[in-house]
């Protein structure tokens, strides 16, 4: 933490009362209006579909996110830095989406051919919307962290767990039907062809398994992890939604390390981002 020298002398009001860190509840008017346009929106569509940037993780939404796939039937990507905020072993789930550049077919058809596509604190970085070739219906509804845009209008103070759980409420009746999961990867055979970036992350893949921490540098690391699936219960940590700046995941491991040290740890970087840190450290000696 950083403070300007002239902050550590100034006095402060300090409340008698302890600081309670709550959410405000959400503007009541809005909250249901918002929720019953979604849930028209969601009975009439032929092919609902989500697609989740980082708020998802950071509301701690996942929960509510799945229970609304399974009773729509919604189809479900993430943007590269959200991997993880739904569970990728379920049927609903389709890959990460990252525009026209890097998202495979059907994805891309999932998403940009939704008749109602509901986005979960989408943010326009040029790495995560594959340098902005996003082409998302003009009818989506955007679901921010403390507002609502629709096609033709903006609701303030709906907030997004709030919301979320409204809508869920709201659907009970609906029966929920879980899909198949999909098959798991085939084993790797050892082979002395040449080493290629396919071969490598299908040997990721299968190296991967539940409860790792998965810590993933900018550039070739991010791109090859957002094509694999991620086990159960494991976490995703990648610097990709910030400047895209490299040397951000080996310092991250080691704070990964200090809050969750009883599980295991995978960090994937690159020779010039590992020696960043690797470099700062040396010279701070």
């Amino acid at each position: 933490m950083e403070l300007p020298s002239d902050i550590p002398y100034l006095e402060i009001e300090v409340p008698e009362s302890s600081l309670k860190l709550e959410m405000i509840p959400s503007d009541p008017g809005n909250l249901k209006a918002t929720t019953q346009i979604i849930l028209e929106r969601l009975h009439s569509a032929k092919s609902p579909a989500f697609l989740l940037d980082m708020d998802a993780l950071r509301f701690d939404v996942s929960r509510q996110i799945v229970e609304l796939a399974e009773r729509f039937k919604m189809q479900v990507a993430v943007m590269n830095c959200a991997k993880g905020a739904f569970p990728e072993n379920s049927g609903h789930y389709v890959g990460t989406y990252v525009g026209s550049i890097a998202s495979s077919p059907a994805t891309r058809d999932a998403i940009e051919g939704s008749d109602c596509l509901l986005t979960v604190g989408y943010r326009r970085v040029e790495t995560t919307t594959g340098f902005f070739t996003d082409k998302l219906p003009a009818s989506g509804i955007h679901l921010n962290s403390d507002s609502v845009d629709t096609a033709g209008k903006t609701f303030q103070g709906v907030y997004i767990a709030e919301l979320l759980q409204s809508l869920v409420d709201s659907s009970t009746g609906i029966v929920a039907k879980k899909p198949p999961r999909p098959s798991k990867p085939s084993p790797i055979i050892p082979s002395d062809d040449p080493l290629t970036q396919d071969a490598y992350w299908k040997a990721i893949q299968n190296f991967l398994r539940p409860g790792d921490v998965i810590v993933v540098e900018d550039g070739a690391s991010s791109a090859g992890m957002g094509r694999l699936t991620l086990p159960d219960d494991s976490t995703y940590i990648t610097g990709a939604f910030v400047w895209c700046s490299i040397g951000y995941a080996t310092p991250a491991l080691l704070g990964a390390i200090l809050a969750s040290a009883g599980r295991r740890h995978i960090l994937l970087t690159g020779e010039g981002s590992l020696q960043l840190p690797a470099g700062r450290a040396h010279r701070g000696r």
